[in-house]
């Protein structure tokens, strides 16, 4: 799972050394320490809930389903420079450019593998020139379409090992990538267990990657069944929480609050780290969490096969603590954005986002259950489903303190 070991001097141990030495103070907060290394900003906190900041506020400029747009597994989506939005919708492997109001402009692609066509729109990130670019795990490339949605190059973009998914976390002005693996297909042995991840810096497409750390993915239970192996969610287990822009890539493992902030040269520029005590979960919330899952498995499965998932799930096992938080986010100014832990059933999550001078920012409630896609300056976007599992994605003015 392993590109080629990288001999530049990002290797994860001198990241280590840089943040634990020659220290000096920078920036102070109540609950908040910062310092600053060689260029790498350290950011200790008490704990995510003690960090004290004003509220910020937003207004929904649009969304989606509102306007009479239909969308199908939406995967990626980006706001680009003039305020237009690009909506990955992997559902038709279609991109949709919106309008400021969102209204569609376009439609570009669709399934396929000639230029400018997809079979897996896996993630979205804006180019320089006003446009952007679509990687495609399927096939494995990464395509540039300009600021009016025209195709403008496309190259081979693959991960160091065939079997597994790439997901690229950043693209850079020149073409370099940091990016992680997706969809993992190893199964280990029986038993809760935690696959893990490379993070691979690319020079640039059609490259060979350098490895520059490995990290833990989602907690799950392998299991060998008659049909072959399984992998099952643990409820409220931890996983590894990423985020990227065109210019920062952001990546946490929840089982602690530790967060690292990389440019797209692969330098470690901010890390965000705090303690508190761990939140313990609930018999009746382990169970719900069960009945929730189940609640969504398909009916239109073979019969076998869908009692076989029930089963599953009714048995999966669950931590007896919430992770330390729950998602990142950075934006175009990097600002990091971490979604403190939300407790099974609250319908809203806390996120505190700070400056990248390490100082906290502000504070903002989003719903739990939505899901943050992009964050500039100014303006928020969404994923979310409603009560009718109707997908949408939303575009919101954020209203900072003053």
């Amino acid at each position: 799972m392993e590109g080629r070991d990288s001999t530049r001097p990002v290797f994860w141990l001198v990241f280590m050394l840089w943040v634990l030495v020659g220290c000096e103070p920078a920036v102070q907060a109540p609950g908040v320490v910062s310092t600053d290394s060689a260029g790498t900003l350290l950011v200790e906190v008490e704990s995510l809930a003690s960090v004290q900041a004003p509220a910020a506020s937003t207004e929904v400029v649009f969304k989606t389903s509102e306007g009479g747009i239909e969308l199908f597994r939406v995967t990626a989506a980006r706001i680009l420079g003039d305020g237009r939005v690009a909506v990955g919708n992997a559902g038709t492997q279609e991109v949709l450019l919106l309008s400021p109001s969102g209204s569609v402009m376009r439609t570009i692609g669709g399934v396929g593998a000639g230029p400018g066509e997809f079979r897996t729109i896996t993630t979205l990130h804006r180019s320089r020139d006003g446009g952007f670019n679509v990687y495609d795990a399927r096939l494995g490339r990464l395509s540039s379409f300009g600021a009016e949605g025209d195709l403008m190059a496309t190259e081979p973009l693959n991960p160091p090992n065939g079997w597994t998914d790439l997901r690229p976390l950043s693209v850079g002005p020149d073409g370099e990538v940091l990016a992680i693996y997706g969809s993992l297909r190893r199964f280990p042995a029986d038993g809760v267990q935690r696959d893990s991840t490379p993070l691979l810096a690319y020079s640039g497409p059609g490259t060979v990657p350098d490895t520059l750390s490995r990290w833990a993915t989602a907690e799950k239970l392998f299991s060998l069944e008659e049909d072959g192996w399984s992998a099952t969610d643990v409820g409220f287990g931890r996983s590894l929480a990423s985020f990227g822009t065109n210019q920062f890539a952001v990546l946490g493992d929840t089982e602690r609050l530790d967060v690292f902030v990389l440019n797209t040269s692969a330098r470690l520029v901010m890390r965000i780290r705090g303690g508190a005590p761990a939140v313990a979960t609930t018999e009746a919330e382990g169970e719900q969490w069960r009945l929730d899952r189940v609640a969504r498995v398909r009916s239109d499965l073979p019969a076998d096969l869908e009692a076989n998932i029930r089963r599953r799930l009714s048995e999966a096992p669950f931590r007896e603590s919430y992770p330390a938080f729950d998602a990142l986010a950075i934006d175009v100014v990097g600002r990091v954005w971490i979604g403190a832990t939300a407790e099974y059933g609250e319908m809203e999550r806390r996120w505190v986002v700070f400056g990248s001078d390490g100082a906290p920012l502000a504070t903002l409630q989003l719903p739990t259950k939505a899901e943050i896609l992009d964050a500039t300056e100014t303006h928020l976007l969404l994923s979310s489903r409603d009560e009718l599992d109707v997908e949408a994605v939303s575009l919101l003015d954020v209203r900072w303190p003053r």
